[in-house]
């Protein structure tokens, strides 16, 4: 299939968490010559046979993701994607299950690693198709670069006026902690499990 026209794509799912980023890769791809569209994911997701054949950039390897890939590669854009949360993992099996599916891996023309552990868990998947990898970083810490610092000065002022000195710890603990205590995975599961496992056993959350 013929190479898409220079233009990127970036959906923005979580806008507090992704924006700014997507933003600041958007403006180096634009000086780079790019034609760029960023918008909610959903509304560039239904757009997408009207967009121009892009490069795709997405943000997730699992299974949930493949009905839209299958899509987007059909539609004719070239989907190049990372891992948003591959920084970190539990082990490299839990990995594999959670957050690799082959069939969407396999829809992937490239892949964007957060550092050489990130590329080296893909690479040793037993499905890996030989996708080629580039090391790049993510645009969420690049917004910690120095020459950043000021602009979020105004919001960290407000923050710090209101609350004072205070430890900030970014977790991911929906399974674990979520707001609405139904939706708790974790609760679910115990509610559903023996009060006392088998010797050995370990409940699956």
């Amino acid at each position: 299939m013929q190479a898409p026209q220079k233009s990127l794509i970036l959906p923005c799912e979580t806008r507090n968490r992704e924006l700014d980023a997507r933003l600041l890769l958007g403006c180096s791809a634009a000086e780079q010559g790019f034609r760029v569209f960023i918008g909610a994911k959903r509304e560039i997701n239904m757009q997408a046979m009207r967009l121009p054949r892009s490069i795709y950039l997405q943000k997730s390897l699992s299974k949930r993701s493949f009905r839209m890939y299958d899509i987007l590669d059909r539609v004719g854009h070239w989907i190049v994607s990372g891992d948003e949360e591959g920084i970190v993992y539990y082990s490299r099996e839990r990995y594999w299950k959670v957050k690799i599916h082959p069939p969407t891996l396999r829809k992937a023309r490239a892949l964007l690693a957060w550092g050489p552990e990130n590329a080296r868990i893909w690479r040793s998947h037993p499905e890996f198709p030989g996708t080629p990898i580039a090391v790049t970083g993510n645009p969420c810490f690049d917004l910690l670069r120095p020459e950043f610092y000021t602009f979020f000065k105004d919001q960290l002022d407000d923050i710090r006026e209101r609350l004072g000195s205070f430890v900030m710890i970014n977790t991911n603990f929906a399974h674990l902690n979520h707001f609405f205590p139904n939706l708790s995975f974790a609760a679910r599961a115990l509610d559903s499990a023996p009060e006392t496992p088998a010797p050995g056993e370990d409940f699956e959350i």
